[in-house]
């Protein structure tokens, strides 16, 4: 992306309004979710808990994300977007009154981070279709890779920001904080016109059959196959990084929240990075290099993790992994929306969030059990050696060179 490109796409105000509400939904989402690490850190120093807070963030993608793709296709997705941020405000000042009275244990702050990332995954399909609805055809990537330049900027500001305010207050008080950057998000999409979150006008279907056409669309489709394919490869390993860090820093580091601030900082930091070189490296090196050069960047960092947590050269190796996960999430994510009609892209996006998010909570569930018999350090070294795995298997399906245009040709 140029300068340019960022002055096209902020002068159109549903695009600024939209990208505006993402960035503060994804900032609260990555305060809450390193606020219930830590906080979970401190209660318990059992890997498995640690590890399912990661899934409990993860796994309503898996059982979500597809109905309320769906939904997105058939309803007002402004509406949509306004009741999973009202439940987030709910769910916080909750969570913030029941910590401050010091009745939430370990499952109760698990199900409340399951209740956020249900919320988020009803939220996430109807805003990625949103974003590319409310821009030219042209600058849908454009759009893409600044919408995810917004997440890893909150990603790589939030854990920082976090661990000052877990320092400075309580963790409560920090879920508190977060339901107001909520309630900002709502503020944001209730100024969005109606027309610019609509869905395509199409007679109306019934929710059942919405979602069978999803998936049957994606069956009869090269491209999202394909891409709902490397999603899965890619995420199951890439998991185990996610869901262990909390316990590097807390049990095998010996830090504290700012410690813990700093990896997670260093990881989006470098997703930043590679969001503003994204387009160049696009061109020089296409799809296929770029997502399996991603997935081995990923693969150093999480094995770096799990060999030389008390090294100088943590640091780094966690910058260049998360250039990794943003070049990953961000091509696929493109795939993904790109290639779908516009009265299947919530359904497209939601089918890629159920498989990069349900990966994802299941691949921490799973790690996290084996930290638990073999320690954080050597299951991360193993995560590690799986992500090469992938890679070689990434490239016995490689991802589709073509394009299915507008989609319209693809029976459901």
């Amino acid at each position: 992306m140029t300068r340019s490109s960022y002055r096209v796409l902020f002068s159109h105000r549903p695009f600024r309004l939209v990208w505006s509400a993402g960035a503060a939904v994804y900032l609260a989402t990555w305060l809450c979710n390193v606020a219930a690490a830590w906080w979970m850190a401190q209660l318990s120093r059992s890997p498995v808990l640690i590890a399912l807070i990661q899934a409990a963030a993860s796994l309503p993608f898996l059982l979500l994300s597809l109905p309320a793709g769906a939904l997105a296709d058939r309803v007002d997705r402004r509406r949509v977007m306004l009741a999973a941020q009202a439940g987030n405000v709910l769910v916080c000042a909750v969570v913030a009154v029941l910590g401050g009275v010091g009745a939430l244990g370990p499952w109760g702050l698990i199900a409340a981070t399951f209740a956020l990332g249900a919320l988020l995954a009803l939220h996430g399909p109807a805003a990625q279709a949103t974003v590319t609805d409310v821009v030219p055809p042209h600058q849908v990537p454009s759009a893409i890779a600044l919408n995810s330049i917004a997440y890893n900027l909150a990603r790589s500001a939030g854990p920082g920001l976090a661990g000052v305010l877990m320092t400075l207050t309580s963790v409560p008080m920090l879920f508190c904080l977060t339901g107001g950057l909520f309630a900002v998000s709502s503020w944001l999409i209730h100024r969005l016109p109606p027309a610019a979150a609509a869905p395509a006008a199409r007679p109306a279907e019934r929710l059942g059959p919405a979602l069978v056409a999803g998936i049957r669309y994606a069956c009869r489709t090269p491209v999202l196959r394909g891409t709902l394919l490397r999603a899965a490869l890619f995420s199951l390993g890439a998991s185990a990084l996610w869901a262990l860090l909390p316990a590097m820093a807390r049990l095998e580091m010996g830090g504290s929240a700012g410690l813990f601030g700093l990896l997670m900082g260093c990881l989006g930091g470098g997703a930043v990075a590679a969001g503003c070189v994204l387009g160049r490296l696009h061109e020089a090196l296409g799809d296929e290099r770029l997502m399996q050069g991603g997935t081995a960047a990923f693969a150093l960092a999480t094995f770096v993790l799990g060999t030389l947590p008390g090294s100088a050269l943590l640091y780094p190796a966690l910058v260049v992994g998360g250039m990794g996960w943003m070049i990953c999430n961000s091509l696929l994510i493109v795939r993904a929306q790109q290639d779908a009609p516009s009265w299947m892209r919530a359904r497209s996006g939601g089918l890629l969030l159920v498989v990069l998010m349900g990966s994802m909570g299941l691949g921490s569930t799973g790690w996290g059990l084996m930290a638990d018999l073999l320690g954080p350090p050597l299951t991360l070294v193993g995560a590690g050696i799986g992500l090469c795995g992938a890679l070689m298997l990434q490239r016995r399906f490689p991802l589709p060179a073509g394009s299915e245009g507008d989609g319209t040709r693809v029976s459901v």
